[in-house]
């Protein structure tokens, strides 16, 4: 609820309300580090249209923000050497995306990768998957896949699945070159896999709950048994 309402401040026509609201968002950062965390592709998307503004002042303040934001929710310790490429890449979208994939390429992912990451580095891979060079749309599909074997908890990944999925579909129906093609078909199935996996977790925790509250239910019965009320 309180992200929204800064959502709606860093969109209003005031640049005044757009650079107290991005400062208010660091702030929250700072006490709700794990929410906002989970929360990052919706940050990063304001936070870009921020660094949009015509305002200096909001532009600055939204950059300060976004490092702030990234420094606080991001804890693998394989993206953060490269965080300040991934953030100049949103900052300048165009010019800066290559040289960010080009990056992620080179990095060793050996860390478990949680949603804080995957919500730092999805609309930029989405991005990469939507050039209209094959070889961008390559760079991100390995990221992709890379990325999606290292996710410990499936259910992390859940919420980054409408992102991804249909881009990598768009890749491997429209791409002509084998290999390209390829790397996309081998990503989309990694996703997949982690979609199954998810999906698994989820009916078992489902079925966990319900157990809990049918044994609840039968341990309140027995004790209406024994204790009857009196008269």
């Amino acid at each position: 609820m309180v992200l929204e309402h800064l959502y709606q401040g860093m969109s209003s026509p005031k640049w005044q309300v757009k650079q107290g609201s991005a400062t208010l968002l660091a702030l929250l950062c700072k006490q709700h580090t794990k929410d906002v965390g989970h929360c990052l592709p919706d940050v990063v998307k304001h936070l870009i249209e921020c660094l949009a503004d015509t305002k200096p002042e909001v532009r600055n303040t939204a950059l300060q923000v976004f490092k702030d934001v990234c420094n606080d929710t991001i804890a693998n310790p394989d993206v953060k050497p490269i965080m300040g490429f991934i953030i100049t890449a949103y900052t300048d979208p165009v010019g800066k995306t290559t040289e960010a994939l080009d990056k992620l390429m080179m990095t060793t992912f050996v860390s478990t990768v949680d949603a804080p990451t995957l919500g730092l580095l999805c609309p930029m891979l989405r991005r990469g998957m939507m050039e209209r060079k094959a070889e961008f749309k390559q760079k991100a599909a390995l990221v992709i896949g890379n990325l999606c074997k290292l996710v410990v908890d499936p259910r992390d990944a859940m919420q980054f699945i409408p992102i991804l999925k249909p881009v990598l579909e768009r890749g491997v129906d429209e791409i002509i070159y084998d290999d390209i093609r390829e790397t996309c078909e081998t990503a989309l199935a990694t996703l997949k896999q982690v979609m199954g996996a998810a999906a698994e977790k989820e009916e078992i925790s489902v079925s966990f709950k319900q157990m809990q509250e049918r044994s609840i239910e039968d341990s309140s019965e027995h004790q209406s048994e024994s204790y009857p009320a009196r008269w």
